[in-house]
């Protein structure tokens, strides 16, 4: 059964060889004419190192990527740390507002923010005023102390765009969804380069830590081939002190290099991190084919056929290595796929080469010597008796090897059971390099480099969904190593509070509508919220650094959207209730009110989210607010509002009525409560 195995095996190999054995020269100019266009046709590879393309397509987490990324540019995020030893200085402040001005101008940026054209909410004559923060900066001494003293007391500014030691500048960059991130963000580091130097800037976030990565990889790769290539070397000539022997499996291994470069490029795939790789297992497997026909021919003696008694062996061992390579295809990551695939077909051409393309010029150059031994007297060098010496022990030490080995597998099947998966990219860089350094920064003062968003789809308009969102947020924050958050809530609540008083939501759409009227415009909404209001996101930025402890936060998240909020939001009119339906409610919304309270002390008091602190808030509330006005009577109080507004306040305009009138309802119902 072996023998007829052997023999299907040996015959097409023998027929594959003798074809090309009868027609050296042309093998030898075919080969060399190939891999001459091959590698003019390799020269058309980009690189791209944007892991984010490499996620797996049609997946649901892949398409909602690129839906948020298209709508809010919320995932190429740049930060741009600016060291300026006192932010709040006459040379601070203009350096911030002449740096954010050089980088709305590069083309591919959504939008950069910084204190100089932050949104800012401010009381004015009974109403709220909505301006860019720069545009209240007096540069007097004492306009500077009063600019200071009111951006270090709100939670919007400190800790995002200014750090709370007043050293650091952050200016926050969004790449638009539909451009190149990381051609891009090259941009901004040679533009900010280019203006300010590179002393005291600090430049992070993803699109940033990929270029790098780029640059690190193309130094690597010369650095790592160039190793890899005279140590390569060197062990090939200790082993057979012949140069023509050295030099023949190299140039068969870069020869199948520039064929698998050029299907590449044919190809469309792009070089990643994993190309070095690639390059250099090519070149250790590949020439390993080669080395095997080049002793072939070495060691034999007279009359013997040295290719056509190596092939079958060289066929079978790159063929168990190929098949093996090839299982990378059945994963759905892009660049594992690629890598796979490319070494498996480095090995195929190799292997090709080494039957075909080495055996001709081992036959036909007049140049090459590497001449046949005549008899077969084997004089073994220090390092075949080195290698003979180990075989011996491990022959009188067999049982003991064997055990170890049984016993080391085993233990290791059971640690394989604790293996878990996490990447850090960050990790991929020189610890000293420029990103690690910014990363740093960025960790301390501005709550990391990486962004966080949840993602909401609705009518963002009605207060329904926004107080479903401001819930999300609060609990949000309970979880450890987020901040800077950002929402078209929060900024609702903001204009509520100057206005109201009360940091919420109102509690009509009128009231909503009368706040998101006054932000019309402003260019921050437009990396929260759609144009329509039906799509909207929460962002925040966090520690976070490495892919196992993101997952584990996400899987929180989504594990309280699981359980607390529906996929549609349900109104109810309260009016049509019954008092005790009504008062379910209210307790129900006692209960809400506690675990958002609770929510916020574990992140304002940097805490982990106490349970034991919910109970205790619920029942202090409940007994300051131990019922609710029945249903019946709020209907009726809405009645007398309206009439009231209309008959002798003489208010015209439905929307200014709608406001009085609610702002009336709300009022008595404090009154009642108290």
């Amino acid at each position: 059964m072996v023998a007829k195995l052997i023999n299907l095996i040996s015959t097409p190999i023998t027929r594959f060889w003798l074809f090309f054995h009868q027609k050296p020269h042309f093998t030898i100019i075919t080969t060399l004419s190939f891999a001459i266009v091959m590698a003019l046709i390799s020269l058309r590879i980009n690189v791209n190192n944007d892991y984010e393309t490499w996620l797996p397509k049609g997946n649901p987490a892949t398409e909602l990527f690129k839906e948020v990324n298209k709508d809010f540019s919320a995932t190429g995020v740049v930060a741009v740390v600016l060291d300026l030893g006192e932010v709040f200085s006459e040379e601070g402040l203009t350096k911030i507002r002449r740096t954010t001005e050089i980088l709305e101008a590069i083309p591919g940026v959504f939008s950069a923010t910084s204190l100089t054209n932050v949104v800012d909410f401010r009381e004015a004559e009974g109403t709220v005023e909505v301006a860019r923060l720069g545009d209240r900066i007096d540069l007097s001494p004492e306009g500077i102390r009063e600019f200071r003293d009111y951006v270090l007391s709100r939670e919007l500014y400190t800790g995002t765009f200014v750090s709370k030691d007043r050293r650091f500048a952050n200016i926050i960059v969004n790449i638009q969804g539909d451009v190149d991130e990381i051609q891009v963000a090259g941009t901004i580091i040679d533009t900010i380069e280019k203006e300010l130097g590179r002393g005291n800037v600090y430049l992070g976030g993803d699109p940033t830590y990929k270029v790098s990565i780029d640059q690190y990889m193309k130094k690597d790769l010369q650095l790592a081939v160039s190793v890899a290539l005279v140590l390569m070397f060197l062990i090939l000539f200790v082993s057979f002190r012949n140069i023509w022997a050295t030099i023949l499996p190299f140039a068969t291994a870069g020869i199948a290099i520039l064929w698998v470069m050029g299907i590449k490029a044919l190809l469309g795939w792009p070089a990643n991190i994993t190309t070095p790789g690639v390059i250099i297992l090519i070149f250790a497997l590949g020439s390993a084919y080669a080395v095997h026909v080049v002793n072939r021919f070495y060691t034999s003696t007279a009359g013997q056929d040295p290719a056509k008694e190596i092939g079958p062996p060289v066929v079978m061992s790159a063929l168990t290595t190929v098949f093996g390579l090839l299982t990378f295809a059945t994963t759905r990551i892009p660049s594992l796929t690629w890598f796979g695939t490319e070494i498996a077909m480095g090995l195929v051409v190799s292997m090709f080469l080494s039957l075909t393309f080495l055996p001709a010029i081992l036959q036909t150059s007049k140049f090459i010597r590497i001449s046949p031994i005549e008899d077969h007297i084997y004089r073994p060098d220090w390092m075949a008796k080195a290698v003979y010496r180990l075989v011996g022990r491990g022959i009188q030490n067999r049982f003991f090897i064997i055990g170890l080995i049984v016993a080391t597998g085993i233990g290791a099947a059971f640690w394989l059971l604790k293996i878990t998966t996490s990447v850090n990219y960050l990790e991929m860089l020189p610890k000293k390099s420029r990103p690690i350094k910014a990363s740093l920064v960025l960790r301390e003062h501005f709550g990391g480099s990486f962004p966080q968003t949840i993602y909401f789809e609705g009518d963002i308009g009605d207060p329904a969904s926004l107080k479903a969102m401001n819930r999300i947020g609060n609990f949000h924050r309970s979880l450890p190593d987020f901040s800077g958050y950002t929402s078209v809530a929060d900024l609702i609540a903001e204009e509520n509070f100057i206005l109201n008083g009360s940091y919420s939501i109102p509690e009509t759409k009128q009231g909503v509508s009368s706040l998101w009227l006054l932000l019309e415009g402003e260019p921050m909404l437009r990396n929260i919220v759609t144009t329509d209001r039906e799509r909207g996101i929460i962002s925040a930025f966090t520690l976070l650094e490495d892919t196992g402890s993101m997952a584990r936060a996400d899987a929180m998240i989504q594990a309280f959207l699981d359980s607390e909020i529906d996929d549609e939001l349900v109104i109810i009119d309260r009016t049509k209730l019954s008092p005790e339906v009504d008062q379910q409610i209210a307790r129900l919304k006692i209960k809400e009110a506690a675990q958002e309270i609770s929510w916020l002390t574990a992140h304002y008091s940097s805490l982990y989210f106490n349970p034991n602190l919910e109970s205790e808030v619920e029942r202090h509330l409940s007994f300051l607010f131990p019922s609710s006005l029945p249903a019946q009577e709020i209907e009726g109080l809405i009645m007398m509002a309206d009439i009231c507004v209309e008959n002798e306040l003489f208010i015209s305009d439905p929307e200014r009525k709608d406001e009085v009138r609610d702002a009336a309802v709300v009022g008595a119902l404090t009154r009642w409560n108290e």
